[in-house]
C-alpha cells in the first residue's frame, strides 16, 4: 500500500488590525461665563472713568432707579456694574464657580439671555418693592438707586438649587461645605431679615433674582426630565 503524504496544512491567515485615533472629547468651554467676567470688568473701568470725568452721570448711566423706563438702558447697565472693588471679586467669583455649569446645560445664548433677564427683573425689584413696601406699611425700607450682578447670580444660585441641589459649597463664616439648597435657604433668611432692617444691600434684587431662578430651574429640570437627561455631581 502506497504511503500518502498528508496534504499541505496551511496556517489560518492572521487577524487584520484597524487602528483608529480619537481624540479626547473635552467638555465646551463656559465662553458666555468668561465673556460675562470680562464685560463686567470692562464696565468697571468705565465707571472709574465717568467718577472722574463726569460723576454727575454716574447715575444715569449705570444704576437702575424709579423712573427707568425713560432710561432702558439701565436695565443692562446695573446689572453689569458694581459699587466697588470687593463688590465685583466676590460677584465675578460666584459666576466663576456657578456659571459653567448653568451655561452648560442652557447653552451660550440661552444662559446670557436668562443672566440679563433675571438681572432686569432683580433690578425693577429692588427699584419698586421698597417704595411699595413703605406706602403699604409706613415703615421705611430703604431704596433709591441701585447697581450690581448680585440679582442675576441669586437666578443662577437658585437655578443651580434646583438642577443641583445636593452640590457643596464653602460660605464664610461657614468653612465647612454645605449642599446648595441649604446654603440657598441661609441666604435668603439673610435677605429677609435684611428687608426689615436695610443696610444698603440689594434684598429685594436678590430676593427677587432667587425666586426667578428657582422658577426657570423647575422648568428647566422637567425639560431635561424629557430628554432623560440628569446632572451628574461628585
Amino acid at each position: 500500500m502506497p504511503i500518502i503524504d498528508p496534504p499541505y496544512r496551511r496556517s489560518p491567515p492572521e487577524p487584520e488590525y484597524r487602528f483608529t485615533y480619537t481624540r479626547p472629547v473635552r467638555p465646551p468651554q463656559p465662553v458666555a461665563t468668561y465673556a460675562l467676567l470680562a464685560t463686567t470688568a470692562a464696565v468697571f473701568v468705565l465707571e472709574l472713568i465717568v467718577l472722574a470725568l463726569r460723576p454727575d452721570l454716574f447715575d444715569t448711566i449705570f444704576t437702575i432707579s424709579l423712573g427707568w423706563w425713560t432710561r432702558p438702558w439701565q436695565l443692562v447697565t446695573s446689572t453689569l456694574s458694581h459699587a466697588g472693588l470687593s463688590h465685583i471679586f466676590f460677584n465675578g467669583l460666584f459666576l466663576y464657580f456657578l456659571g459653567p455649569t448653568i451655561e452648560g446645560v442652557l447653552g451660550r445664548r440661552r444662559f446670557l439671555v436668562f443672566f440679563f433677564v433675571t438681572g432686569a427683573i432683580a433690578g425693577v425689584a429692588q427699584a419698586h418693592l421698597p417704595q411699595v413696601l413703605t406706602l403699604l406699611s409706613g415703615r421705611e425700607f430703604g431704596g433709591g438707586a441701585a447697581l450690581g450682578a448680585s440679582g442675576a447670580l441669586m437666578a443662577v444660585f437658585g437655578m443651580s438649587m434646583i438642577l443641583t441641589p445636593h452640590a457643596k459649597m464653602l460660605i464664610f463664616p461657614i468653612f465647612v461645605p454645605i449642599p446648595l439648597w441649604i446654603a440657598g435657604i441661609l441666604f435668603a433668611a439673610l435677605d429677609v431679615l435684611g428687608v426689615f432692617h436695610p443696610a444698603g444691600i440689594g434684598n429685594f434684587a436678590h430676593l427677587a433674582g432667587m425666586a426667578a431662578g428657582l422658577v426657570y430651574g423647575l422648568e428647566v429640570k422637567k425639560e431635561l426630565a424629557r430628554r432623560g437627561l440628569r446632572i451628574m455631581t461628585s
